[in-house]
């Protein structure tokens, strides 16, 4: 059964258009820069944090 899912799931992805694959890629690439900013914000400031103390 979860074969059959899965099946499914790729066929459903197979289908989308260039066009819809292309805003997906630019939409995940900036969610994932977004995370990785805040991320290294937080460290940044956690290393000054460590300078100080």
């Amino acid at each position: 059964m979860l074969s059959l899912s899965r099946k499914k799931l790729t066929q459903h992805w197979d289908a989308i258009s260039d066009v819809e694959a292309a805003a997906l890629k630019t939409e995940f690439a900036n969610e994932d820069l977004a995370f990785a900013e805040s991320v290294l914000t937080d460290y940044l400031s956690q290393l000054q944090q460590e300078d100080v103390g």
